[in-house]
């Protein structure tokens, strides 16, 4: 392993300033030839770590056993010199034997068919392609991407293929703008196949038998600090510089900018500079956004007609009912037992102005709307996705999986640790084909592990569904205190003061907290998640990460919807009681107002969803943005007492590879918590939009944001993410799906059994002698009780 010293590093001034600047972006070793593919990172005071030291050295030994060529740079040349960075290269044969096995699709011929799509020729015909035109990213011919036909890697078939050098271009044709073509593998290829190599490469402590497997597993042990792949060049372009040079330089002026967030996403340079997976995802949040601008229209109008019914008196003529009624003959039972008093029912006035805002007859049909276009939405998803994959070529990706590394790791210690003939037959078997031994965990073993990972599940949502029993009581209380207040200064004051007002601010306040107990629930189970799925063992990485994304996905559902949908379903419906029956409990005070559920159940909605989507985008963007600067801020300091130079200028000391250390590791399952959000904003915009039919347009502008935010996290916050591959967006079609159809049978429950819409409409064709459509509607609406049934006898009204 070569180890570079600060006294071997080459004079800059020696080097062309073109040239300089293009090595400085395609970091190399040392030698200005071998490419850099990943760096492992590890801190000096691990160095003197013996423990430490015998891992790393165990797990490099076996890393260059199988090829992959190491260069260190020694702690010295950092500025801060507290870290050493090893660089790792893997030559071609190393390449080629991977790819192989790993079946990575490289180029057999260039494409010479051209296809124009049908919304091409017909905005062409229409002659607004050039209007159309100013919404697509600028890319130039170095940024085009090439369409192959491309096939799985063969070494016994190299020469079919697109071969080129691997060597970097020479200063010369840097100077001149030759092409400086990459080789047979992208850089997503070559940080895919080192990655897979890392993850299978095995280590063992000093004396042990005991093989520990993969580069996660070492960081865990402290060996490394961090490990990550190099972005291809800096984000932003020199002063000198008038175009971009690179793919990170080009994706952010066209993609990740602010300046471009009216631009359609260039999906074929994601995929390349990305891989398969974050396209997918891209591609996915693309059309899920273009969709709901459609969604986002119709419910505007809903919306706009519900602003209607506040000032046209026909269109919401309960009102007047409401607010002209006499208190003689309308004032209303106590709501609670022995301390609160009678109220009247014009002191609901303002509130009946309101509830009629969502609670109309667009919202019925908005609903209707909403139910064909979540459909027709997946279909059109299953479209786009067949599409990519022909383009892609990602068709026959579901056939390439292989045994996790972890997965085959674990049993072979386990095989290896037991003396047990019986048992060592169950979990090494012949495969029939390779005929070679391959480890399997028991199926039982695997059925027993699932059932107490079900049980765990149980157990988390019944405390999810305690914390929402817990608020529930908290609403009671609190109202129950409230309402006792404003009933003692309605008797001191002329004016009539409503109970209602004591129930919007226990409605809201309650949604709040509710909105922390999901924050503090979510990192919770978070943690449980990742363990039980680990501690299950599955085989293969989809299977993995299908069972991880189901237990978050039930949970989170229960997390986010339990409070919505005991609200809309629930309250004022089951367990109530009525008037002058002292039962001895609260439960009277859950009930829905005069003029229903509704405005409640918004006003719920309005909290966690928005809530959720602003929290969410401050996590994004703003807990990335406070550990670069502390990292970078500290890293500063360190190298100012070590060297002596200005802070201002010590960006200009630091080496590509350590200015990325300090940007976002990222998390685990990146992408899964992208998808988790998107699912649940899903439910919100169909499983209760009829209570609140601005929910498309919220998450609409969202996701308008959103996409412009990853970009940036993934760009410009974030260490190069490995590439993966990937061909769907897995299982989250399938909880799409079946909130597709909840979205029709949840939103006519809402219809039927907690709005008043349907009701009103019942009640005006019954009633044909009627003068107007709804006379009488609030006689028909209440029930009506001697006040000698009633139990209490305090504050009567004269």
């Amino acid at each position: 392993m070569a180890t570079v010293k600060p006294e071997e590093t080459a004079d800059p001034e020696s080097v062309q300033p073109a040239y300089q600047q293009w090595l400085e972006r395609n970091v190399y070793f040392d030698d200005k030839t071998r490419k850099i593919d990943f760096i492992l990172v590890y801190k000096a005071s691990s160095d003197t770590d013996s423990d430490s030291q015998m891992l790393r050295k165990s797990f490099e030994t076996n890393l260059k056993e199988i090829g992959v060529e190491l260069e260190l740079q020694d702690k010295e040349l950092s500025p801060s010199k507290d870290m050493y960075f090893l660089k790792l290269h893997a030559t071609d044969n190393v390449l080629h034997r991977f790819a192989e096995f790993m079946a990575i699709r490289v180029p057999i011929d260039k494409q010479t068919c051209e296809t124009v799509s049908l919304t091409d020729r017909i905005f062409s015909v229409l002659k607004i392609d050039k209007v159309v035109g100013l919404f697509e990213p600028r890319i130039s011919e170095k940024f085009e991407v090439v369409d192959y036909y491309t096939s799985p890697y063969s070494k016994s078939k190299h020469d079919k293929f697109l071969s080129e050098a691997y060597l970097p271009p020479t200063e010369e044709q840097v100077l001149s703008g030759s092409d400086t073509s990459r080789g047979l593998f992208s850089d997503a290829q070559r940080s895919m196949i080192v990655y897979y190599i890392l993850s299978i490469i095995t280590f063992s402590e000093q004396g042990s038998k005991k093989k520990h497997v993969g580069l996660e597993r070492l960081i865990s042990r402290g060996g490394y600090s961090c490990a990550y792949p190099i972005h291809d060049g800096p984000v932003t372009l020199n002063t000198d510089q008038k175009q971009p040079d690179c793919y990170r330089q080009f994706l952010y002026k066209e993609w990740a900018s602010p300046f471009a967030f009216y631009k359609f996403q260039p999906l074929d340079q994601i995929r390349e500079y990305f891989g398969d997976k974050i396209a997918i995802y891209f591609a996915f949040l693309g059309l899920y956004t273009r969709w709901l601008f459609y969604a986002s229209i119709v419910g505007l109008l809903a919306f706009i007609y519900g602003l209607l019914t506040i000032f046209v008196t026909a269109l919401n003529p309960d009102k007047v009912d409401i607010c002209n009624a006499d208190p003689v003959d309308y004032f209303m039972c106590p709501l609670c037992e022995h301390r609160c008093d009678f109220w009247f029912l014009n002191s609901s006035c303002l509130s009946s102005w309101f509830y009629k805002l969502f609670d109309n007859e667009a919202t019925i049909l908005f609903s209707v709307f909403t139910a064909f276009w979540a459909i027709l939405f997946l279909e059109a998803w299953k479209r786009n996705v067949a599409r990519l994959k022909y383009e892609w070529d990602l068709s026959a990706l579901d056939e390439e999986e292989h045994t996790r590394p972890e997965y085959e790791n674990k049993l072979r210690n386990r095989y290896d640790n037991c003396n047990v003939n019986w048992y060592k037959k169950i979990i090494q078997k012949v495969n029939p084909i390779t005929e070679e031994g391959e480890f399997f965990q028991p199926s039982g073993e695997l059925i027993l592990k699932v059932m107490g990972s079900f049980v765990a599940l149980i157990t988390l949502v019944v405390l999810a569904l305690g914390l929402v029993i817990g608020v529930i009581a908290y609403k009671v209380i609190v109202k129950t205190l409230l309402t006792i207040e404003i009933g003692r200064l309605a008797r001191n004051s002329d004016v009539p003061i409503s109970p209602s007002i004591g129930s919007f601010i226990v409605t809201v306040s309650a949604a709040l907290i509710n909105l922390v107990f999901i924050g503090l629930m979510q990192v919770v189970y978070k943690f449980l998640a990742t363990w039980l799925t680990n501690w299950e063992l599955h085989r293969t990485e989809s299977e993995h990460e299908d069972s991880f994304t189901l237990k978050m996905f039930l949970f989170q559902c229960i997390n986010y919807y339990s409070s919505i949908f005991y609200v809309a379903f629930i309250k004022g419906k089951v367990l109530v009681e009525y008037p002058g029956r002292d039962s001895g409990t609260l439960i009277l005070l859950e009930e829905c107002e005069t003029y229903g559920c509704f405005l409640d159940l918004c006003i719920q909605l309005v909290i966690i969803f928005l809530g959720k989507q602003l929290f969410n985008n401050i996590m994004e963007l703003g807990l990335p943005l406070l550990k670069i600067f502390l990292k970078w801020f500290y890293r500063k300091i360190i190298s100012h007492r070590n060297q002596s130079v200005e802070m201002q200028s010590l960006d200009d000391y630091y080496a590509r590879w350590e200015r990325e250390e300090v940007l976002d590791v990222g998390r685990s399952h990146y992408l899964f918590y992208e998808y988790l959000e998107l699912v649940i904003q899903f439910g919100f915009v169909t499983l209760f939009v009829a209570a609140f039919p601005l929910a498309p347009l919220f998450a609409f502008l969202n996701n308008v944001v959103e996409i412009r935010l990853d970009a940036y996290k993934f760009l410009v916050l974030s260490r190069r993410y490995v590439a993966f591959r990937a061909a769907d967006i897995g299982i989250w079609m399938t909880f799409l799906d079946v909130m597709a159809k909840l979205c029709v049978i949840s939103n006519a429950f809402l219809i039927t059994f907690t709005g008043t819409t349907l009701e009103q409409y019942v009640y005006g064709i019954s009633q044909p002698n009627n003068n107007t459509w709804l006379e009488n509607y609030t006689d028909f609406s209440l029930s009506v009780i001697p006040c000698s049934d009633l139990n209490l006898t305090r504050h009567l009204p004269e």
